[in-house]
């Protein structure tokens, strides 16, 4: 309620302060918003306060177009004081220079806004998108800035993969699942709470294990930061009944590359063994069969 009647004041001040804010930079690209230098300097906090009370209050949503809407309003302030008026051109490169500080990616600001924009656009953008990033430092929108370790996992494997296949192509052929995966793996019920999957990753090195049934078949998987992103009023629902990702499986005399190119594919890291009975023999990690490989590199 209080959250509510927070952005209800906001929203009087000034309407375009709330919702996603398309039309906030319609109206600042076309020129039509007539927008004066403190007319934007009271949007901008006005949306600050705004994606801060909902995200705060219970709210749900993302900061990518929430930094957008920023970007493109910074942008606007700045021709403004420069030129006296709006240019499109300084709107794209606000907001190119806005996401590239604040989610630390370069390239993907440079394609938004040339995509939104036009190719006009892409040399400004790709200036203050790199600028941006790189003033910007370590600081993030995110408490803990997720960086490609997936990606770099995959690189690993990759390399040490295509050394093996040249150096030892007859004993990278003759491995199979059983001889890379890690045996009788811990594994959660899909009928335990979240909170008691929490007490499990507790007593194990893992941030990935694999949800199964009654009877051992793997359904599901979970990680970590999931169930700890989960809200506290969630701990108390059923493993099964949040995460329903379908695991990778394959069976003990699955071919090792096959594997390899599927995790190279796919992007997934963890795959699981299972019997005949589909039930849940081991667990293979992309950085573990990297590892492996890497003792067949060095000796052959």
């Amino acid at each position: 309620m209080a959250g509510g009647l927070l952005l209800g004041a906001i929203g009087y001040l000034d309407f375009n302060s709330l919702g996603p804010g398309y039309n906030v930079v319609y109206l600042l690209v076309s020129g039509s918003g007539a927008y004066t230098l403190t007319g934007l300097a009271l949007l901008l906090v006005l949306r600050l306060l705004s994606t801060t009370i909902t995200l705060n209050f219970g709210g749900t949503g993302g900061l990518l177009i929430p930094s957008v809407v920023e970007g493109s309003v910074i942008g606007s302030i700045f021709s403004l004081v420069l030129f006296g008026n709006i240019n499109p051109l300084y709107v794209a490169v606000g907001i190119a220079a806005m996401i590239a500080a604040s989610h630390k990616v370069i390239l993907t600001p440079i394609a938004f806004v040339a995509e939104t924009l036009g190719p006009a656009v892409i040399v400004p953008a790709v200036l203050a998108s790199v600028f941006s990033n790189f003033v910007s430092g370590a600081q993030s929108f995110f408490p803990t800035q997720p960086y490609s370790k997936y990606k770099e996992e995959e690189l690993a494997l990759e390399r040490i993969y295509g050394k093996v296949a040249k150096s030892a192509p007859s004993i990278l052929a003759a491995l199979t699942a059983a001889d890379v995966m890690t045996r009788n793996p811990i594994a959660i019920s899909g009928e335990d709470t979240l909170e008691e999957a929490l007490k499990v990753f507790e007593k194990v090195p893992y941030r990935v294990l694999p949800v199964v049934d009654s009877s051992g078949r793997p359904i599901s998987t979970v990680k970590l930061e999931d169930i700890a992103s989960a809200p506290s009023r969630l701990l108390k629902m059923q493993v099964s009944t949040m995460y329903s990702e379908i695991p990778l499986t394959v069976s003990p005399s699955t071919p090792l590359e096959d594997i390899i190119k599927t995790i190279i594919e796919t992007g997934k890291d963890h795959v699981f063994v299972v019997d005949e009975d589909y039930r849940l023999v081991g667990v293979i990690v992309a950085i573990d069969v990297a590892k492996k490989l890497v003792h067949y590199y060095s000796v052959y």
